[in-house]
């Protein structure tokens, strides 16, 4: 941050997206954020607008969700403190919903930029639309109707680092709370298709998350990086048996190397844990999806900044598994 102005950023994003059942989204999402020192300390505020427009052959839905979030942010030679109030409302055709969620996060250089331990709360609306639930899923059921997710409180610690000039790590734990926390199950109208969401989390009786992340990363300029990553999870549920097709665990290694800013080739390897996916015909016996290896190599190639191309090879070891039910790769 330059401390002898005032700081700020903007951007504007719109989406379209359209199924070949005539559905479609409209998706506008707006941020500007400022900051400035004042008296030794540096004071800010973030405001974003998303509006968003889903229309199916049953009905029309607008929503707009509208965060502000004021801060102030204190700092030593080797600390750091964050500390706001953040206000969202939930704007609906024939309703309205204000949210309030204190943030604060804290981080201290115990040994220069070897470890950095760090800490902090926060929450937030989260937004379920077409776009992002298909880039999750793209078996769901056309025209499929969304809650927002409240996620109430996330409370994390951890710490980070480097080793080196070129190697980093990153260890997280957090634990949270959400109402109307999204799973997915294939829908019993249509079996063994299309995919419908269920919700688990009420005002009162929220879900719970508890969450272990680390990484470990490899960086030489822009040349060569290969990052390893994991994440472990924990879900104690109000409503739902299992947390349907939710992992319980995954670890993702990828490597990239920059050949004269010409060729780039990129390999990722992928392992995910088990998942369960709802059994209409048994509802107390889940069925158990093994976990899988996956391994992609892609290669592209950058002509000139404004020309390039790629090819990509999903699946090479040729595995035959479903990381969603009833959808074998």
């Amino acid at each position: 941050l330059d401390s002898s102005k005032i700081n700020h950023e903007a951007y504007l994003q719109y989406h379209y997206l359209e199924d070949r059942f005539a559905n479609f989204q409209h998706n506008i999402t707006a941020f500007a954020s400022g900051n400035f020192l004042y008296r030794k300390q540096f004071v800010g505020a973030d405001f974003k607008v998303n509006w968003n427009n889903i229309s199916t052959v049953l009905d029309t839905n607008n929503q707009a969700l509208i965060c502000l979030f004021p801060w102030v942010r204190f700092f030593g030679e080797d600390w750091r403190i964050q500390a706001g109030l953040a206000m969202e409302v939930e704007a609906f055709s024939d309703s309205t919903f204000y949210h309030y969620y204190p943030r604060a996060n804290i981080q201290y250089n115990v040994i220069e930029n070897f470890l950095i331990p760090f800490a902090g709360f926060d929450g937030k609306i989260i937004m379920n639309t077409l776009q992002t639930t298909i880039s999750e899923n793209p078996y769901i059921k056309p025209g499929l109707h969304m809650k927002n997710t409240n996620q109430l409180m996330q409370v994390f610690a951890g710490f980070k680092g480097n080793f080196s000039r070129h190697i980093s790590y990153l260890f997280k734990g957090s634990y949270s709370l959400y109402d109307y926390l999204s799973f997915y199950v294939n829908d019993s109208s249509l079996y063994k298709h299309t995919f419908i969401l269920k919700y688990d989390g009420i005002p009162g009786k929220e879900s719970q998350e508890v969450k272990f992340s680390g990484e470990l990363a490899y960086k030489n300029k822009e040349r060569i990086n290969v990052i390893l990553s994991g994440n472990y999870y924990k879900y104690t549920l109000e409503s739902l048996l299992k947390p349907y097709q939710k992992p319980a665990w995954d670890v993702t290694l990828s490597a990239r190397y920059n050949i004269r800013n010409k060729f780039v080739p990129q390999m990722s390897i992928f392992f995910v844990g088990d998942r369960y996916a709802y059994n209409y015909f048994k509802t107390t016996e889940p069925i158990l999806l093994k976990p899988f290896v996956d391994v992609n190599f892609s290669i592209d190639y950058h002509y000139s900044k404004l020309f390039g191309a790629f090819v990509q090879f999903n699946n090479i070891l040729n595995k035959n598994y479903s990381y969603w039910n009833y959808y074998p790769v």
